[in-house]
């Protein structure tokens, strides 16, 4: 009964060895069993399978590029002739894995990252890219300098408006670095955007409130006979005017009006008068 047993245990242990070697066998030429490699579950594959459906799947790329306002374009592979080229990592892979820890990678599973890249039409994709509502006239919202308003005897300093408008070198080149990385999604940097040449907090702007500022700094009183005459900050603000080279002075036409409002109000010049001699 002894040597039965021993003879049983002992067969058992050579069809268990015999499976051992088999599947490490097997797995010198297939990827260990839940192996993923860029998300997509390869166990049990080859290298030639991986690299044919690494292929195959990039033939149904399409790059989802997100503007500054939020919406989406697309761009397809097959428009401009994209396709997967393999750098030998499928291989590499399968090399670094050891076959005979085939067992642990039941309860384990390994994920890889290919360094691999990608081939495309340079002309078509520039022809796809330039076709895009990005850069279509109706679409653009130009970019608006931030400024000072003058109004009923104050200022306020109106923000820059950033606008939409698109600089195509920048995002020609975000688009291509997003297919040699193989991403399926891009959103637009700040640099693929023609920026206001002056903003809220710039200097040309602090420049025009201290000029505005120093002329609005005082009151002027009109000493008149029978009457006083403030020239105040408010009125003085109201005859400024602000340049496009952003120089603060006085506005002629503004200046020639307050007087002849003093003159139609004070002058006694050529008036009726009635007087006891």
């Amino acid at each position: 009964m002894k040597k039965k047993v021993l003879i049983a245990c002992a067969a058992v242990c050579g069809v268990l060895l015999a499976v051992y070697l088999g599947f490490a066998f097997y797995f010198n030429s297939h990827y260990l069993w839940h192996t993923k490699i860029n998300s997509v579950k390869y166990g049990g594959k080859t290298a030639d399978q991986a690299v044919k459906r690494n292929t195959e799947l990039s033939r149904d790329y399409m790059l989802t590029i997100t503007d500054r306002k939020g919406n989406t374009f697309s761009l397809k592979g097959p428009d401009f002739s994209y396709e997967y080229v393999s750098t030998g990592d499928e291989e590499k892979i399968l090399k670094s894995q050891n076959p005979f820890t085939w067992p642990a990678s039941i309860f384990k599973s390994h994920s890889y990252t290919l360094s691999a890249s990608s081939k495309y039409d340079d002309s078509k994709l520039e022809e796809q890219l330039k076709s895009l509502d990005i850069f279509s006239d109706d679409y653009i919202e130009q970019p608006e300098d931030a400024r000072i308003e003058i109004s009923d005897g104050s200022y306020s300093v109106v923000d820059e408006k950033q606008g939409n408008k698109p600089v195509y070198d920048q995002i020609l080149s975000e688009v291509k670095k997003s297919l040699d990385d193989e991403v399926t999604e891009l959103t637009l940097s700040d640099d693929c955007y023609e920026s206001p040449a002056i903003t809220a907090d710039s200097e040309a702007i602090t420049s025009e409130k201290d000029a505005l500022d120093k002329y609005t700094a005082a009151t002027v009183t009109y000493d008149i006979e029978g009457a006083d005459e403030k020239l105040d900050s408010a009125k003085i603000l109201d005859m400024l005017t602000i340049s496009d080279d952003g120089s603060v002075s006085l506005d002629d036409e503004k200046v020639t009006k307050y007087v002849q409002y003093l003159a139609s109000t004070y002058n006694t010049y050529g008036r009726k008068r009635s007087f006891k001699t």
